[in-house]
C-alpha cells in the first residue's frame, strides 16, 4: 500500500512490548505505537527517566538490564514520543546521531492515562460479523472528539521531527512548527 497525502489519514495501533525483542520489553511496563498514514509514527512511553537529561542513547538496542535502559532504547528507536510528566506539559526537540531529530511530548499523567485508555480501547473495537472487513482501516475521523484526535491535529504538527515529505503526505505542510495550539505549549 502506498501512502499519499490525506487529510482523513489512516492509523495503525501496536503494543509497544510486541515490537522490541523480550530482553527489552520483559522491563516495559505498557505503551503503544501510532503509525500515522503509513510514514510517521508515534511512540507512547509510560515510563521515560529524566536525570540525567536528555538520557544518554542506548549502547544496545537488543538488551536492557533495568527499566531505564529498556525506556532509552524506545527513545533511541523513535522519533516522536509522548510520555507523562509531572511537572508542566511540554515539547523537548532533541538532535543527535540515530534519530537525527526526535520530538518528545511531555504530557501530564492525566493526559497520557487518557491517550493511553483511548489507544488501548481503539485496538480492542469490535465488528459485526466477527472482525473488520480486510480494507477497512482505522482512520483519524473515527476517533471522535476525544484526546487522541486532539493530540494528533494540534499537537504533532509542531514536532520538529517531521520532515517536509511527511508533513505533506499528513496534510501538514501549511501548519508552521512550534506555533501556539490549544495543545502543549
Amino acid at each position: 500500500m502506498k501512502e499519499y497525502p490525506e487529510k482523513d489519514y489512516t492509523l495503525r495501533i501496536h503494543e509497544l512490548l510486541n515490537e522490541y525483542e523480550p530482553e527489552v520489553a520483559r522491563f516495559l511496563t505498557g505503551g503503544w505505537i501510532l503509525t500515522v498514514n503509513l510514514v510517521a509514527s508515534v511512540t507512547f512511553l509510560p515510563y521515560l527517566p529524566t536525570s540525567p537529561w536528555p538520557p544518554l542513547p542506548a549502547l544496545d538496542l537488543d538488551m536492557a538490564h533495568d527499566r531505564d535502559e529498556a525506556a532509552r532504547v524506545v527513545l533511541s528507536t523513535s522519533t516522536q514520543l509522548v510520555t507523562p510528566t509531572d511537572g508542566a506539559e511540554r515539547i523537548e526537540e532533541l538532535v543527535g546521531d540515530v534519530p537525527e531529530r526526535q520530538t518528545v511530548f511531555f504530557v501530564a499523567a492525566k493526559r497520557y492515562a487518557e491517550l493511553d485508555a483511548e489507544l488501548h480501547s481503539l485496538t480492542r473495537r469490535t465488528y459485526p460479523a466477527g472482525g473488520p472487513p480486510r480494507d477497512e482501516q482505522l482512520r483519524l475521523s473515527d476517533l471522535g472528539d476525544v484526546a487522541l484526535r486532539a493530540f494528533l491535529k494540534d499537537d504533532l504538527p509542531r514536532s520538529a521531527a517531521l520532515s517536509s515529505y511527511k508533513r505533506e503526505i499528513l496534510c501538514l505542510a501549511s501548519i508552521e512548527m512550534n506555533a501556539p495550539t490549544g495543545g502543549l505549549v
